[in-house]
């Protein structure tokens, strides 16, 4: 519950390499889009490392590839997937921009096409400073134990409504708490225990409180 960015915006890509098929015993004679999308893959990787000040958090990721039908043929097409997430809003244009950079450009090098299809997820979700403070205030006074800064590359709709009001999101741990499996968020056997959704609902109390007794952000003119 920290102020600033905590989670992500979320992008989904979808990378189309076209080549020119043909036999695989004559390679020369094709342009293989799946050798041209494997070094686009390997190429994306520099969009985090190597284009975003490292103090910013964002993460590019393939969830899938899809090309080609038979072991002896090279496809006219190969096909990608990822997310492409960025914490600082100020971010997440500029990456998409780079993305289609490095895919036309690296599948140009190997005589094919290469496109990006962006799909705009969820926005950033940013707390608002004023809110964040008077809440971590609130929170001890009701004897919560305040734990480190969490931020995270997870999106979260909940981003949609910092575009119309002031936001903030708390993040409630369950690590440690009897009889709960150590498992993931999103794992099947995720069951936090009735103290923790107590505690989450709590919390809420809390940060409405908060978002009586915040005082207004200060104006630009301010």
């Amino acid at each position: 519950m920290e102020p600033g960015p905590v989670n992500a915006s979320c992008d989904y890509l979808r990378i189309v390499v076209e080549g020119s098929g043909g036999r695989g015993a004559y390679p020369h004679r094709a342009r293989d889009p799946i050798l041209a999308l494997s070094h686009v893959v390997v190429a994306l990787q520099a969009l985090v490392s190597r284009s975003t000040d490292p103090m910013h958090a964002a993460v590019f990721s393939v969830g899938w590839l899809r090309a080609g039908s038979a072991e002896n043929v090279i496809p006219d097409l190969a096909e990608a997937g990822g997310t492409l997430r960025a914490l600082h809003p100020e971010d997440r244009e500029p990456l998409r921009g780079m993305a289609r950079g490095i895919v036309a450009n690296t599948a140009r090098a190997h005589g094919c096409s290469g496109r990006v299809e962006v799909t705009a997820g969820e926005p950033a979700t940013v707390n608002d400073t004023a809110l964040a403070r008077a809440a971590r205030s609130l929170l001890r006074e009701a004897g919560f134990g305040l734990a480190p800064a969490m931020r995270s590359c997870g999106s979260d709709d909940f981003g949609f409504y910092g575009r119309i009001a002031p936001t903030l999101m708390l993040f409630v741990g369950i690590g440690g708490a009897p009889n709960t499996p150590d498992v993931p968020l999103h794992h099947p056997r995720f069951l936090p225990p009735a103290e923790a959704v107590r505690a989450v609902a709590r919390s809420q109390a809390v940060a409405f409180a908060a978002a009586a007794t915040a005082p207004p952000e200060p104006g630009p003119e301010a």
